[in-house]
């Protein structure tokens, strides 16, 4: 591991000149854009996990249609949305 030398670094960082409010967020949303697309090229095992999502939100979406779509709102009682 390479050992970097505080006094002779012509790195220099300054709390005080981050980004803040709006920029900040528009900043770190680019930068998570540009992870997950670089995941999606590069990882086969995040693009089975991002198909496996997509049928998953897809089937919790049918499921809840047919049974707001037959007046069968029992599961709600378990789930202690409605008393």
């Amino acid at each position: 591991m390479r050992v970097i030398d505080e006094t002779t670094s012509k790195m220099h960082f300054d709390p005080k000149a981050k980004p803040k409010g709006m920029l900040r967020i528009v900043l770190a949303m680019k930068n998570s854009v540009r992870a997950i697309s670089w995941l999606v090229k590069n990882e086969s095992a995040f693009r089975q996990e991002l198909i496996l999502l997509i049928l998953a939100a897809g089937s919790a979406c049918i499921l809840v249609n047919s049974l707001y779509g037959k007046g069968d709102f029992t599961f709600l009682h378990t789930l202690r949305f409605v008393r």
